[in-house]
């Protein structure tokens, strides 16, 4: 098969990582892909196909994607409509991110969509920018949906309004009810959730949400096995372990428009700070003004390690990017089993090594219990593979915690299991 053909198959569901991990090997032997992600120009496919998987590996789209607007609509999902250094207040309505999208979405899609079903499409469309780029996960993990919306919305006009049924039927987002209709488009399950009268009750409700978020089943569920089978069994259900690249890039946004400080009392945070918890539970702190990126702020609280500032500015120069903080996050978790929160306003990431230890845990907790006006983002870092997995709820698929929540997480990534005595160790260190 032509790899063309192979990538345009693969983009018809883009659940399947083995095939996947088969077309990057043909091109990276045929010397298509580099350190500035992957060139399809002598490869023979469709445009809009070429645009797609270069964004899905890049990361970033073409400076012309807007040239192939009136072939390809749909490419309009791809419009990154976030810089650095911008959060939700930018994404008011009559904003010049918000007026960009209205006027291609009006354009393209003005006999398919009402005026308020666009505005409810770009709400998701920012929402989903916003969202990744405060977690630093590649945006193609959350645009899927929406480029297949757009590009199948032409043979079917009832695609949105159906996703509308199942969102309000269930209590969903839109975001997960189009993850759902993606993934179970046409199947009996999916015809059964959208055209049932029948009353959900509120375990099968909490099944839904859960199809919602993850990634597709291997084996479909039937109407029945939905009401008869456990929530428990139905998450270990496999599925496809489809897995997008981390982008690491940028620094966190608050996401209220407050100037709450995400901790209070004794460990009071600043509005702009750096924390750092190594291995044996001491901790430091770091405070800084909009003059200070975060990324020089991490270098900086990471100063006393020159090997590790060593590895973070050659891997920066050897593949010709820019310094961002989760990286230098990342490498501290898994090379000195360090914590590093990033700390904006009410909003604070933490980057956590795959396991913690128990020192570390205390010191988390302490600074946690006084996180009652943060909102927290938890970022688990694997040296196997390299990668950031984004802690989510797996019923709601969200990814940001009160501090209650926040806590649970970290004891739930102590190294071995911790005892009774340590229970209440860890339990005093709460106090």
């Amino acid at each position: 098969m032509y790899i063309g053909n192979a990538i345009c198959d693969y983009l018809k569901t883009r659940t399947n990582e083995e095939y996947f991990k088969i077309i990057m090997s043909t091109l990276l032997k045929y010397g298509l892909i580099n350190e500035n992600g992957v060139n399809l120009k002598s490869i023979r496919m469709p445009i809009d196909k070429k645009i797609e998987f270069e964004y899905l590996v890049s990361g970033h789209t073409q400076e012309n994607l807007y040239s192939y607007f009136s072939e390809y609509p749909h490419l309009i999902a791809l419009i990154q409509t976030d810089n650095y250094g911008l959060n939700k207040r930018s994404y008011q309505k009559g904003s010049f991110y918000w007026n960009n999208l209205k006027e291609h979405y009006q354009k393209y899609f003005e006999q398919v969509f009402t005026d308020e079903e666009i505005e409810e499409l770009i709400n998701l469309h920012m929402d989903l920018d916003n969202e990744n780029r405060m977690y630093g996960i590649d945006d193609y993990s959350a645009k899927i949906d929406l480029i297949w919306l757009l590009e199948n919305i032409q043979n079917n006009n009832e695609l949105l309004k159906n996703a509308k049924i199942i969102r309000n039927k269930v209590g969903l987002t839109l975001k997960q009810s189009l993850h759902f209709t993606r993934l179970y488009y046409n199947s009996v399950l999916y015809l059964n959730v959208l055209h049932t009268g029948r009353r959900l009750d509120e375990d099968v409700i909490k099944k839904i949400k859960y199809l919602s978020t993850a990634r597709k089943l291997e084996e479909e569920l039937s109407w029945k096995e939905l009401f008869t089978i456990s929530y428990d069994e139905l998450k270990s259900r496999k599925t496809h372990n489809f897995k997008v690249k981390n982008m690491l890039r940028g620094g966190p946004h608050a996401s209220s428009t407050t100037k709450n400080r995400c901790f209070d009392g004794k460990n009071k945070s600043s509005e702009r700070e750096v924390r750092r918890i190594t291995a044996d539970g001491v901790g430091i702190a770091y405070s800084f003004d909009n003059k200070v990126r975060h990324e020089q702020a991490v270098e900086i609280i990471y100063q006393d390690y020159p090997e590790l500032i060593n590895m973070y500015s050659e891997m920066v120069r050897k593949n010709k990017s820019n310094a961002v903080a989760r990286t230098l996050a990342f490498l501290a978790a898994i090379n000195l089993q360090s914590i590093t929160f990033i700390i904006e306003s009410n909003f604070c990431q933490i980057y956590i090594p795959e396991t913690i230890t128990k020192e570390q845990a205390q010191t988390c907790i302490r600074i946690l219990e006084n996180g009652k006006n943060g909102v927290f983002g938890i970022c688990k870092c694997y040296q196997n593979g390299w990668q950031i997995h984004v802690l989510k709820n797996e019923e709601d698929g969200n990814a940001e915690f009160d501090y209650q929540k926040a806590i649970e997480l970290i004891e739930d990534s102590i190294e071995n299991s911790p005892d009774k005595d340590d229970e209440q160790s860890i339990h005093r260190a709460r106090k």
